[in-house]
């Protein structure tokens, strides 16, 4: 490989980089240390070289309406990093190479799961959602969705994986904005997450948004009504 010596001028360093995203839209953050040390023959190790190379990458793919996203795992709250599409909404699902049954059934899929209680559903009721369509071309769609990191599946449960809600964010907004409020201690949108029970609040948080809380303070409140919670199911 040509050695490319420098962090903040796109390279060679940063084009592996890209290809090797692009046939892996989401990695998590140790994923991703190894990935760009693996390339850079370990040159890029310290967290500040990272950080550069990330914006060189990051400012050449906006033009291409692509952008290299942080977020946290709903499921554990762990660092995840995907290659989006920053276009959004429909345009986005869209482009995604589906055909037209196809897509119906994803967004059958996108609204069963967000406005379920738990915010995930049975492998059983996603299959279920297949409409005019064959239940095993069903179940194809749905390993390919959790390959490409659309949905993950825990225990047999499907849920939107990391990836999804990032680049899917503004159609989650505009057709699913009461499931999907802002969690009240890191302000993203929640899809899992734990609701107040108190009477008239409506607050919801993320399991692992409340676990720090009582990792810290010992206790979880609701921090709209101030009300005792559970970061439990």
């Amino acid at each position: 490989m040509e050695v490319d010596c420098t962090v903040d001028v796109y390279g060679d360093w940063h084009r592996h980089f890209m290809q090797a995203m692009l046939s892996q839209p989401a990695i998590s953050a140790d994923g991703l240390k190894k990935l760009v040390g693996d390339i850079s023959g370990n040159t890029i190790r310290d967290l500040d070289q990272i950080k550069t190379f990330l914006l060189t990458v990051r400012s050449k793919v906006h033009s291409l309406g692509l952008d290299l996203k942080k977020g946290l795992s709903e499921r554990d709250g762990r660092p995840v990093y995907a290659l989006i599409n920053t276009s959004g909404g429909e345009e986005t699902v869209a482009c995604a190479a589906f055909s037209e049954v196809q897509l119906r059934y994803l967004r059958a899929l996108i609204q069963e799961v967000v406005t379920s209680v738990r915010g995930d559903i049975s492998a059983m009721a996603a299959l279920n959602l297949a409409d005019g369509m064959p239940k095993a071309d069903a179940q194809e769609l749905l390993r390919r969705l959790v390959r490409d990191c659309w949905l993950e599946e825990t225990d047999s449960r499907l849920a939107l994986h990391t990836r999804a809600i990032l680049e899917l964010e503004p159609y989650l907004l505009r057709h699913y904005g009461e499931h999907v409020p802002r969690c009240q201690m890191c302000g993203k949108i929640t899809v899992r997450g734990r609701l107040c029970e108190q009477d008239g609040c409506g607050a919801k948080n993320h399991h692992h948004c409340l676990g720090k809380m009582r990792d810290k303070m010992g206790v979880v409140k609701c921090q709209k009504c101030n009300s005792l919670m559970t970061d439990e199911d």
